[in-house]
């Protein structure tokens, strides 16, 4: 769940909450009032008849009721009863029993001047009233229809209204909070396309004075501080290894002279030859790591030009068979088609470091001194694949060959410094390729260089 989402959620159950409170007082706040006036409805229906009832004496029983059946704003089932100080019927509106009223509930009426019950769904009120002397009782009772239908209508309106209100302001918080963080997504997709070859980009700097703002500020004061480390390092490592490398070439000069012109016993010279080896080794490392130095210094693409993979490949087989004469060396091209190029756009000396080093690893990792190099060439992309026949190393992820130093366990009998992988790994990074390795099945290895055409394609 990403913030835009997690925010609209929140606003959102925190909203759900306060109108549901709001709403649940509004509804229990409605029935009161409801109940209150109809209450006091009861209340005047009774005062109103004994008044009548009381102030004319030459109205009879059968007229009072009349009136009571029509009179204006007539109540449902309503009934309104007076009973005298025994407790006896002297009028009703009607002779129907909705309820029965007991000499408990007239007990209690005579200890107040109203009261207010409910039973069977009737709301009942009733009074006592003194009149020369004499106590009367007046009880009024109806039913409330509003107060059924008419609140479960309200109950079902403020339902909607809730569900309404709540997914509402869940696409409107989701709307609002979208477009509110929209700098930090521009933010972020400026932030993704800072690489370890553009570390000079910036993101954005607005004028004011938000966290966004902030954020941006603080982001590219911390890339200054890393672009000034990262160069500080390159500078030295390059520096390093132009100072070494005019040392070794001599101590390898001085090495090869002094086993040709010096008469040495053979363990000797098997030491020699030895420390020899250890020197072009040091050498080797050195010299990857000026690549490496180089290959960070500068912007790849503006030294590519259009190459023929195959020959890249055939120049980099053809230097590397004189000092080792033994390579037994298989190629092939497979096509989907034969009006498929097999140029690319690339770095010419670049792409001849990479190859030489892979075929190094396969010739070095060999059990025979063959390998077995196939180009295939689909319509998208290009898989340069060299297998060799020999011991496989036992790793879980093959992908940490890849690092730097990293060796695997068939290395303890080839002479290595664990560079020449991640060399090339780089190398065809810049090429927007991909380098991999699987065990095809026993002691077949591969390594594979994908090149994407889509993407040499738009160079």
């Amino acid at each position: 769940m990403n913030l835009k989402q997690r925010f609209s959620l929140y606003f959102s159950l925190l909203f759900s909450l306060v109108l549901a409170a709001v709403l649940i007082a509004v509804y229990m706040l409605f029935s009161k009032y409801r109940q209150e006036e109809f209450e006091t409805r009861l209340v005047q229906r009774a005062e109103t008849t004994f008044k009548i009832w009381a102030g004319s004496t030459s109205l009879n029983s059968g007229m009072l009721e009349i009136f009571d059946r029509n009179r204006a704003n007539k109540l449902t089932d309503e009934k309104t009863s007076i009973y005298d100080h025994r407790h006896q019927v002297i009028y009703t509106s009607n002779n129907k029993i909705y309820f029965t009223w007991s000499n408990k509930d007239f007990k209690l009426l005579s200890l107040k001047t109203a009261t207010h019950l409910r039973r069977n769904n009737y709301d009942i009120v009733g009074k006592r009233f003194r009149r020369n002397g004499t106590t009367y009782y007046v009880v009024a009772s109806a039913l409330d229809n509003y107060d059924i239908t008419k609140m479960q209508y309200l109950k079902l309106l403020l339902l909607f209204a809730f569900l309404f209100g709540t997914v509402s302001i869940f696409l409107l918080s989701f709307y609002v909070s979208k477009a509110g963080l929209k700098p930090l997504d521009i933010l972020k997709e400026q932030i993704l396309e800072i690489s370890e070859r553009n570390l000079q980009q910036r993101v954005d700097q607005e004028e004011g004075n938000d966290e966004i703002s902030q954020l941006s500020r603080a982001f590219n004061q911390m890339m200054d501080r890393i672009d000034t480390a990262y160069k500080h390092e390159k500078e030295f490592t390059a520096n390093a290894s132009h100072e070494l490398r005019t040392p070794l070439a001599r101590i390898t000069s001085q090495i090869q002279n002094f086993i040709k012109k010096a008469s040495l016993t053979p363990s000797d010279k098997e030491i020699q030859l030895k420390v020899l080896q250890d020197t072009h080794q040091l050498s080797e490392i050195v010299t990857s790591l000026l690549i490496l130095s180089e290959i960070e210094g500068r912007s790849p693409k503006s030294f590519f030009k259009i190459l023929r993979l195959d020959e890249v490949i055939f120049s980099v087989v053809s230097d590397f068979t004189i000092i080792n004469p033994e390579l037994k060396f298989n190629f092939d091209i497979i096509a989907s088609s034969d009006a498929v190029s097999i140029d690319i756009y690339g770095d010419e000396i670049l792409l001849k470091v990479a190859f030489t080093n892979l075929v190094k690893n396969a010739y070095s990792y060999s059990d025979n001194k063959t390998i077995s190099c196939t180009i295939n060439v689909f319509d998208n992309t290009i898989r340069v694949e060299l297998v060799n026949s020999g011991q496989v190393p036992n790793v879980e992820d093959p992908l940490t060959l890849f690092n730097t130093f990293t060796r695997g366990s068939n290395s303890s009998e080839v002479p290595g410094s664990g560079v020449g992988l991640s060399l090339v790994n780089r190398i065809l990074r810049c090429h927007n390729a991909s380098l991999d390795y699987k065990i095809v099945r026993g002691n077949l290895n591969t390594l594979s260089a994908t090149f994407t055409r889509s993407l040499f394609r738009a160079y």
